[in-house]
C-alpha cells in the first residue's frame, strides 16, 4: 500500500492533534532540544527565522521552502487521478485549465488594479456531460484575529468553508454558467469542507458496496496526504529533513526507504 505513513511521520503528526509541545521536534534526527526559530529554508539558503510557538501553529502554514505549494500539488495530483478513475475520462491539469470567463481583477493599495488570470487546478466533465472545474486548497484554522480563531474554535470546518465561499466569490457561477466550480477546501488538520465531501459523493460508484469502498479508500488516502503534509512542515521548521531535503515527489515507498535504509 502506497498511502502508509512512516513512522517518524506519525508521531509527529499525533503529536501536533494532541497538542503536544514541540510537535516536529525528534530527538532521533534532529538531536539536542527544539528550535526557537522556524528554520524553512529559502532557494539561497537563508532560514526563514520566525519565532516558533509551542503548537506549531507557524510552522504548520509557513511559506518558505515550498513545502505548502509542493503538498497543495500533491493533493491536487491525488484528486486528478481520483477524477480520471471515476470518470474513466482524463482530467486536464497541465497545464492548468484557463478559464477567462472566471478572469477577476484585484486593487493594490496603491491604488491600480490587475486582472488575474482564473487558472483552475482541473477540469473534467460530470456524468451528465456537464463541464467542471476544481481549485484544491489547504486551509489552516488558526488565525492572531482573535474573534476569528473563536469563531473557528466553536464550528467544525469553518476555515474551508470560509475558502469554498472566498473560491466562489472569485469565480463566480453567473460569469460561466455553462460550466461547475467544485472549491475542494480542507482545513490543515484534516477536516474537508462539505463541498469537497459532495465531490466525492458525487463521482462515486452507484453501487453501494462499492460507493462505500470507493468513499473509504479516498477518505483514508486523502488523511495520509493532509497528515504527511502537516508533518513535513512542522519537521522542517525544527531543522534539517531527515532525508535531506523533501523529496519532489510524494511516495511512501521513497520515504520509507529514507527512514529505514537497508541495515548492514
Amino acid at each position: 500500500d502506497e498511502f502508509v505513513m512512516p513512522a517518524k511521520h506519525f508521531q509527529c503528526a499525533v503529536r501536533r492533534r494532541l497538542r503536544l509541545s514541540a510537535p516536529g521536534w525528534c530527538r532521533a534526527f534532529h538531536g539536542g532540544s527544539s528550535s526557537t526559530q522556524c528554520q524553512h529554508q529559502y532557494p539561497s539558503g537563508k532560514i526563514c527565522g520566525a519565532e516558533l510557538d509551542l503548537y506549531g501553529r507557524h510552522a504548520g502554514q509557513c511559506m518558505v521552502g515550498g513545502l505548502v505549494a509542493r503538498w497543495h500539488d500533491e493533493l491536487k495530483d491525488w484528486l486528478n487521478g481520483w477524477i480520471a478513475e471515476m470518470t474513466q475520462r482524463p482530467v486536464a491539469a497541465k497545464p492548468e485549465p484557463y478559464v477567462p470567463e472566471w478572469n477577476y481583477t484585484v486593487k493594490h493599495r496603491n491604488g491600480t488594479e490587475e486582472e488575474v488570470k482564473a487558472k483552475l487546478d482541473g477540469g473534467f466533465h460530470l456524468r451528465n456531460g456537464r463541464r467542471a472545474y476544481h481549485d484544491v486548497v489547504i486551509a489552516s484554522a488558526w488565525s492572531t484575529n482573535a474573534q476569528v480563531l473563536h469563531d473557528r474554535s466553536r464550528t467544525q470546518g469553518l476555515a474551508a468553508e470560509e475558502w469554498v465561499e472566498r473560491k466562489h466569490g472569485l469565480y463566480k457561477p453567473e460569469k460561466h454558467p455553462s460550466a461547475t466550480l467544485w472549491a475542494f477546501a480542507v482545513e490543515s488538520l484534516g477536516c474537508p469542507s462539505d463541498e469537497a465531501l459532495l465531490l466525492l459523493k458525487t463521482l462515486a460508484p452507484s453501487d453501494p458496496a462499492e460507493r462505500a469502498r470507493v468513499l473509504k479508500e479516498a477518505h483514508y488516502q486523502m488523511s495520509i496526504i493532509i497528515a504527511m503534509r502537516q508533518a513535513e512542515l512542522l519537521m522542517a521548521a525544527e531543522g534539517t529533513s531527515l532525508y535531506g531535503r523533501a523529496p519532489s515527489k510524494f511516495g511512501m515507498k521513497t520515504l520509507q526507504a529514507a527512514l529505514d535504509p537497508p541495515q548492514s
